[in-house]
């Protein structure tokens, strides 16, 4: 028999977010399913790191003295306690840069594309000045960028059990979902949210500028959901089938059968 987390695996990989899901939708996407995984709550907090430096190509272009420098202070990410993750914004000139992110001023522990462990540099390819928002998440060791990612977060009446400082946040980033593997499935688990009745849309860029509610609807109604006890809730956001693809099938559908006569005229 596969179990819960098995089938969630092998939906992620198929390039799809699971099944038993409340959906909440974007424009080009399908988003926010809620699956709901019964089992015991086991969330432990993550020790954070004393400082996380972005290292790369473009740290001369914020005042360190060369590049690739693991503990170059102007390149620093600050901890907001609040949102549980390491941020800062610069403004970048065009170019193609790369970077990754340290601890603790050493390339002793480093984070690449794909939340990996001396994993390889992420790209970032800027054909203008562009102000970037850099992230990064020690429980998952998720380090992106505004340029390369959605910045999607499930705000709703929930947040406060989550830490966040109140409910329909959409700047809390206690309920950011999160792609590291890079598959444009965005998820967000929880097993801190208390047995009862809510309510969740998606939010992009930490605003509510740009939100989606039931059936994709940008700015539509709540989607409503029910958690019930000892369960992990997880939010996933996963790619729209393409269009064409979509038309395509109707169009097989209404395609002649063998032998069948075409009309032309009136009767």
């Amino acid at each position: 028999m596969i179990g819960r987390e098995q089938v969630r695996t092998a939906a992620a990989m198929a390039g799809r977010c699971p099944g038993r899901a409340l959906r909440l939708g974007a424009a080009a996407l399908l988003a926010l399913p809620l699956v709901l995984l019964v089992r015991p709550a086991s969330a432990v907090a993550a020790t954070q790191p004393v400082s996380v430096t972005v290292a790369g190509n473009f740290q001369g272009e914020l005042g360190c003295h060369g590049d690739w420098d693991a503990g170059c202070s102007a390149t620093q990410l600050t901890y907001d306690p609040a949102d549980d993750v390491w941020q800062r914004t610069w403004i970048l000139p065009a170019g193609q840069w790369e970077y990754k992110v340290t601890l603790n001023g050493s390339w002793d522990e480093n984070y690449g594309a794909s939340a990996t462990l001396n994993g390889p540099n992420i790209s970032l390819n800027l054909d203008a000045v562009t102000t970037v928002t850099f992230y990064y998440d020690h429980t998952t060791h998720w380090i992106t960028d505004s340029r390369n990612s959605v910045i999607a977060t499930a705000p709703g009446n929930f947040q406060s059990e989550l830490g966040c400082t109140g409910d329909w946040d959409p700047s809390c980033l206690r309920s950011w979902l999160e792609d590291p593997d890079g598959n444009g499935i965005y998820q967000f688990s929880t097993d801190a949210i208390p047995a009862g009745a809510y309510e969740a849309k998606v939010a992009i860029n930490e605003s509510w500028d740009e939100s989606y509610g039931s059936g994709g609807v940008p700015g539509g109604a709540n989607i409503s959901f029910t958690v019930p006890a000892n369960a992990t809730v997880t939010f996933c956001r996963s790619p729209r089938r393409p269009e064409r693809r979509r038309r395509s099938r109707r169009m097989r559908r209404i395609r002649r059968r063998p032998g069948s006569r075409s009309r032309s005229g009136t009767a």
